[in-house]
Formats: C-alpha cells, sequence, structure tokens
C-alpha cells in the first residue's frame, strides 16, 4: 500500500499538473467540486466534495486519515477573478480552508505536510534588481491578493502539529500560456489590435513566471523536503529572472507580425478613459480602469531560499518559451482560442 497525497482543487489548472507529476510515486486522491471527461493522467481516485460542505468535509478527511498512510495534503482551492469585487466565493473559500486545516491537524500524523498556494500578487512590488523574499512586505492593493492575504493569516493562525508551507508562486503559465494577462497581451497583437500597441507604464519594468510543470516539482519537493519540520514555511517560486513587458511585446510581434512593432508609452489618465470607453462598449475583454494604476509595477523573486530548501531550480525561462507559445497561437488558434477563454477573468 503506498503514500497517498491528497490534492484539494484537483480539477483546477495548476491541480491536474500537479496530479500528473505525482502519479506514479503516490496514490493521488483529486477533490474538487466536480470532475468532467476522465483524463488517464489525472488522479488515482476522484473525489467531488465541496470544502465549505462540512459534514462532507470531515467525513472525507476521515476516511482518508484511515485509509492509508499520508505523504501531504495540498490545498489548491480558489476563486479568483479580475473584477476587483467582494465576491462571496471569497468568503466561502476562506471557510472552507480554516475548517480544512483544524480537520486536517485533528486526523492526521503529525510529520504530515499542509502545502498551500498562496501568490506573488500578495507581496509588495520591487525595484529592479532587488528581488522580493519570503519576508517583504505583504500587501492588499485588490480583491484577489487581499483575499489570499486572509488565506495566509488563517493557514499561520493554525494551532496544529504538522507542517504548514506556503509555496508563493509568481505568475504561473503553460505550453499554450493560460495565464490570463500574458494571454491578453499577446492576444491583442496577434488580432492586430491597435491596443497592443500602447502601456501606460514604464514598459522595462515586469513580472516573474513560472511553468506550470516547474509549480507541480516545487510541490512534490515541498511534500518531501518538509515533512516532519513543524511550523510555518515559506517560499518563493518563480523564474529565475522577470520578463520586461517590452521584451515579450517585442517577441510575440516578431512571432505574428515578422517585426518588433512599435510600443508607446500613454499617460495614465488617457489610458483610464480609454479602457472606460471601451469596457462600456464592449471593445476591451479584460483591461478595466482599476487596473491602470498597477501598470508597470515590478516584481522578481529572491529564490535563494527555495534553492536552499527545496532544491528548486526553474527549469525554464518564459521568454525563451514565447516564441513557441506565439506558433501555437498561430498554427492552432481555435485550441488557443478555446484553452485560454476557458480561464476566468
Amino acid at each position: 500500500m503506498g503514500e497517498q497525497v491528497i490534492v484539494f482543487g484537483a480539477a483546477g489548472f495548476i491541480g491536474r499538473a500537479l496530479c500528473r507529476h505525482l502519479k506514479g510515486d503516490y496514490h493521488v486522491v483529486g477533490v474538487d467540486l466536480a470532475w468532467g471527461e476522465q483524463d488517464p493522467d489525472g488522479p488515482d481516485e476522484r473525489v467531488e466534495q465541496d470544502v465549505t460542505e462540512l459534514e462532507g468535509l470531515d467525513r472525507l478527511l476521515a476516511e482518508r486519515a484511515a485509509d492509508r498512510p499520508t505523504a501531504a495534503v495540498v490545498d489548491l482551492v480558489a476563486h479568483y477573478d479580475f473584477l476587483n469585487s467582494n465576491d462571496p466565493r471569497y468568503e466561502r473559500v476562506e471557510s472552507g480552508l480554516a475548517h480544512l486545516i483544524e480537520g486536517f491537524g485533528a486526523r492526521f500524523e503529525k510529520d504530515v505536510p499542509f502545502l498551500y498556494a498562496s501568490s506573488m500578487a500578495s507581496v509588495g512590488p520591487t525595484q529592479p534588481g532587488e528581488p522580493l523574499t519570503e519576508s517583504s512586505p505583504r500587501v492588499a492593493p485588490w480583491a484577489y491578493p487581499a483575499h489570499k492575504l486572509r488565506c495566509e493569516k488563517i493557514l499561520e493562525a493554525a494551532e496544529i502539529p504538522q507542517p504548514r508551507v506556503e509555496l508563493v508562486l509568481a505568475g504561473v503559465y503553460s505550453a499554450w500560456c493560460e495565464l490570463v494577462p500574458l494571454y491578453f497581451q499577446l492576444e491583442r497583437l496577434r488580432t492586430g489590435s491597435l491596443s497592443a500597441h500602447v502601456y501606460p507604464g514604464p514598459v522595462d519594468r515586469g513580472l516573474t513566471y513560472i511553468h506550470v510543470d516547474d509549480v507541480a516539482k516545487a510541490f512534490a519537493e515541498a511534500a518531501i523536503r518538509l515533512r516532519g519540520h513543524p511550523g510555518v514555511h515559506r517560499y518563493m517560486i518563480g523564474e529565475s529572472k522577470p520578463a520586461t513587458y517590452a521584451d515579450i511585446h517585442r517577441i510575440a510581434a516578431e512571432g505574428f507580425r515578422g517585426r518588433p512593432g512599435r510600443l508607446m508609452r500613454v499617460p495614465r489618465p488617457l489610458a483610464k478613459t480609454g479602457a472606460a470607453v471601451l469596457s462600456a462598449l464592449r471593445a476591451e475583454p479584460f483591461i478595466r480602469p482599476w487596473m491602470i494604476d498597477f501598470a508597470g509595477e515590478h516584481f522578481e523573486l529572491d529564490l535563494t531560499k527555495s534553492r536552499r530548501e527545496l532544491d528548486f531550480e526553474p527549469s525554464g525561462y518564459l521568454l525563451d518559451r514565447l516564441p513557441d507559445i506565439v506558433e501555437r497561437a498561430r498554427r492552432d488558434p481555435d485550441r488557443w482560442t478555446s484553452l485560454n477563454e476557458a480561464r476566468p477573468r
């Protein structure tokens, strides 16, 4: 009887990648609200359970704790969108997390780690050359990172003997992109939108990204290396350097149009007015006026602790993979659109 890993939120983008990575080494139990068509690379067991339905969650935890030895429990349950509103689903996820941690602490062995996916969005931006660390200030500038901060506080305040692990994830992408802000930057270039060539922030600033398969590897390493290490452990998980808005624009424009393409900076007040008009006309599917203030923020991560304690090393770099991502979009636009339009926004 092999050890099990229980993955909550297993049907999601990261969850599917993690289940594929763990399968074969562990008995993988995937838990989510609902499961679609069967995936041969999916978890060994699929369980439909809402973490906010407390009676069912208690029963599930009791059954799984008694079933077989457990290597780790992973929480990927999330709600996120870019509406910047107080969606009641945030509160439900937080309530479910609190109950999940309590039930986990009472039923599982004290050496079993509880792994949680946090977000770079809840860490304050920095300046080029000044990477963020695990102790960098945390911020809540809009609804989603505020929700993530509340979840972190729930996890850190839990009085349980087991290790608690926060993996602070950079922007997670795949070979087909599947990262909403990045997708729309690329899509504007693919479709020839004039708005692709303007930006209201410094174009030499950027974000740190991470491939979804590298995220899965980080979780797998954390499950092994944090076993039997009580307390709260926090790690930055991203690539070794950020990708600037200008570099993404240049590579994507060359791939889609055969030339670098111009990129002009526009004043923020003008950009806000334009975003409001386009949103009202439903001519812009993503950018909203409130986002303009965040254009040009910079996020780069110090991976020292992750490398030392998790042996984490990203397998590549977004800008090196971007030509292939662009080529997939050119070669199969139907699949490109289908995968990316399915992501929440």
